[in-house]
């Protein structure tokens, strides 16, 4: 949450989201401002507090409330240390009266008196118990002092761990407690598993409503422990109504508060309340299995605006969870709540869980087991999304050949685990091998199903995208055509597949420079999105990038920059920083800056998502290597050439090491080497890795291909500039001839 807070506050001063920015920028105001940390109760924070949140300065006072007697370690002199451990007499009795709607009479406030002094002035407990009173019909100041006396002799003196509440906070609570239904006790005890803010109501009722089956279960003692629980606790809770009022009876004891967020209700509670609440589970082994089954079955499996945001809603939950009690979620839940984890970018979280599921499957079900190679699968494109293609590649090998050998090459299983590993191959580089596996999956799906068959369609639009990947616009083109003529009559046009069809033909039509078309379908397919998921998909988000994409090449580098920094916005916002999504808008916010000519504010946020990715992802991932030669270029465009130099030959050392030296993207490395030599003077070295390039791209993408024709237009000019004018025109002539002669078509039987 304090990370969060810092976003907002960055947000809010219209600076970065990042927390050391944000902080810096506290540091350096010239200008009076105050910053709150409010309950600031976890041991473990305030180190981290100390070390990267509280700003410094001559202008700014900072407030740290806390009930851990340590956080006086944080001010700056003893001086400044404040204990409050209770309220005076007068400000308690105010508090109490006023909680308890009573009267300011001479006999109430004699008895507020004996109460707030039984509960020390204890703020937290005075409301508490003013809370209480007033919910209680039979309950009046003197009788409740009665029952608080009778408690204590019942209840020892109590102190919570780390706590520095005492005793009567705890035992103000639970004359509260144990006046409550049964099922609100229960659901108070539920929440207090989670984290104490945003919990969002519809988990409850999705749990309700779904659960699991007997199926989803396999039998080993914390499952038949947490599900038996579960059930008891949905018998329980009761309906949707019941769980309504229920949280209205906890409401009116003041235990929880219940917020109304647009379509997602939550339910938040005071930390103390969160810790009273916990204390109280007698059998933890048995309610913390069933809360992390509630949790997992309440988690969506949709792909609408609502089911994203409710998995947003639940990530802060889920990372509530310690890994030793993620181990309590059936296979089904770790396989739903890795998704929660992948969809945040979380990457390394979603593969942990997704480890667990395949490692519990092939104990249980064996390696060939149809489920253990679907999470296999699941695993591998996790890796391909973390940018590990080499091990994506491996699994998914492993998963296509188990799959083959059980079921057939024709199963439906199989061919889609070939469309996987061709997808994997186009990551890694390998067009080739990509484009003959989808050929051949095109091939059988055609003759098992026909051509409108939807899985069909899938591997005809995927194989598109290889030959736009390889080049072969024309026939990408004609056959995205295709695909999105026979999803519009057997999907409908508000289908989301026949939306994807739309957007990857407009990115087609750009590729071959129709960009009048390309920006026609890309703002009908933005209008439609927005009119079917709304604004604040992330689908609808990628459809506004791409949308800007093409305004940048028609030159309208006002919209595009207006419509990126939206769509950044809105990102950060929805996703936040560190999400993949963000930071491709950041980098293609960046691009737009360049474009017009705002290189210095390119540069800073080319280095932020640069930093960002080094962090997050890895200096080798795919994404990280971009960065590195995206911001290298815009160093160029500053006149930084040595920067760039720096920056692209150990991007190009990294491409060759993790890509090898005949992907596509390292043969772009060394051409942008190249023209950084050229731009330094050194000539003779851009030639020779021009020459490299130039006849490794003929070799491997074709002569054809735009690529091969840049490479050889740069290398006429690196000859034209050394004063070899002969080889110069020949090579300006051969890209003239190249550009003018049609491209052979494509065998006509993969169509």
């Amino acid at each position: 949450m304090l990370v969060e807070n810092f976003k907002e506050l960055g947000r809010a001063l219209k600076i970065s989201e990042d927390v050391a920015t944000v902080r810096r920028f506290l540091t350096t105001m010239m200008r009076n401002w105050m910053c709150i940390f409010d309950n600031a109760d976890d041991p473990k924070l305030l180190q981290v507090l100390l070390g990267k949140y509280l700003p410094v300065g001559r202008h700014g006072g900072i407030i740290v409330t806390s009930r851990l007697r340590d956080a006086m370690q944080l001010a700056s002199s003893p001086h400044f240390n404040i204990l409050f451990g209770d309220l005076d007499e007068g400000s308690a009795i105010n508090l109490l009266l006023k909680h308890a709607h009573k009267e300011t009479s001479e006999n109430n406030l004699k008895l507020a008196g004996q109460i707030v002094n039984a509960l020390e002035c204890q703020a937290l407990a005075v409301c508490t118990a003013g809370a209480y009173i007033h919910a209680m019909i039979t309950c009046s100041l003197d009788t409740y002092y009665l029952q608080f006396k009778e408690k204590i002799k019942r209840t020892v003196k109590y102190k919570m761990s780390g706590e520095s509440y005492p005793w009567t906070v705890y035992n103000a609570f639970m004359l509260s407690f144990e006046h409550l239904s049964g099922p609100a006790k229960l659901l108070l005890q539920i929440c207090s598993c989670l984290h104490p803010t945003g919990i969002p109501v519809e988990m409850f009722q999705n749990a309700f409503n779904y659960g699991f089956t007997e199926d989803d279960f396999h039998e080993t003692e914390k499952e038949v422990i947490g599900r038996g629980k579960m059930n008891e606790i949905i018998k329980c809770l009761g309906t949707e109504n019941d769980l309504l009022e229920i949280i209205d009876e906890l409401g009116t004891f003041s235990l929880v508060s219940y917020n109304v967020d647009h379509e997602h209700p939550t339910l938040s509670h005071h930390a103390v309340i969160h810790s009273c609440a916990y204390e109280t589970i007698a059998l933890r082994d048995n309610i913390v299995p069933a809360v992390t089954l509630i949790l997992s079955s309440g988690t969506p499996v949709g792909h609408s605006e609502h089911d994203y945001a409710l998995r947003r809603k639940l990530l802060i939950h889920v990372s509530h969870i310690s890994m030793d009690e993620l181990e309590h979620f059936t296979m089904k839940g770790h396989t739903r709540v890795a998704r929660i984890f992948a969809e945040s970018g979380y990457w390394t979280q979603a593969e942990k869980l997704q480890k667990k599921v395949l490692s519990l499957q092939k104990t249980l079900l064996g390696e060939h087991h149809p489920d253990t190679l679907t999470s296999m699968n699941n695993l591998a494109l996790t890796y391909t999304a973390h940018g590990m293609t080499e091990q994506a590649e491996k699994l998914l090998e492993t998963v296509f050949s188990l799959n083959k050998e059980l079921l057939g090459e024709h199963h439906p299983d199989t061919l889609t685990f070939m469309n996987n590993l061709a997808l994997t191959y186009e990551a890694h580089g390998k067009r080739e091998q990509a484009e003959k596996l989808q050929e051949q999956g095109l091939s059988l799906r055609k003759q098992l199903y026909g051509e409108h068959h939807p899985d069909t369609l899938v591997s005809m639009s995927d194989l598109a995208l290889t030959y736009r990947a390889r080049g072969q616009t024309e026939q990408a083109e004609k056959l995205q055509e295709t695909v999105l003529s026979l999803r519009k009559e057997l999907l409908g046009e508000h289908h989301p597949h026949t939306l994807t069809s739309m957007s990857n033909l407009a990115s087609t039509y750009q590729a071959r420079g129709k960009t009048v078309q390309a920006e026609k379908l890309q703002e009908k397919l933005l209008c439609l999105r927005k009119e079917l998921l709304g604004e604040h998909h992330p689908h609808t988000l990628i459809s506004m990038n791409n949308l800007a994409l093409i305004y940048n090449a028609r030159g309208k580098t006002g919209q595009a920059e207006t419509l990126q920094e939206k769509v950044l916005s809105l990102q950060k916002e929805l996703l936040g920083e560190h999400h993949p999504d963000t930071l491709t808008s950041m980098n293609n916010l960046a691009l737009t800056y360049t474009a017009r000519g705002m290189t210095e504010q390119a540069e800073q946020l080319q280095e932020k998502v640069l930093s960002l990715q080094k962090e997050l992802l890895g200096e080798h991932h795919p994404d990280t290597l971009t960065s590195m030669n995206n911001l290298a270029l815009t160093y160029t465009a500053r006149g930084m050439s040595e920067q760039a130099e720096q920056l692209q030959e150990k991007e190009l050392s990294l491409c060759k090491k993790l890509l090898g030296e005949l992907h596509p993207d390292t043969l772009t490395s060394m051409g942008n080497l190249a023209s950084t030599y050229h731009d330094l003077g050194k000539t003779e070295q851009a030639e020779n890795l021009q020459e490299m390039v130039l006849s490794l791209m003929k070799e491997i993408l074709g002569e054809h291909h735009p690529d091969t024709l840049t490479s050889m237009s740069n290398l006429a000019s690196t000859y034209h500039d050394l004063g070899k004018s002969m080889q110069a025109e020949k090579l300006q002539k051969e890209v003239l001839s190249l550009q003018k002669e049609p491209v052979a078509e494509h065998p006509s039987n993969q169509l």
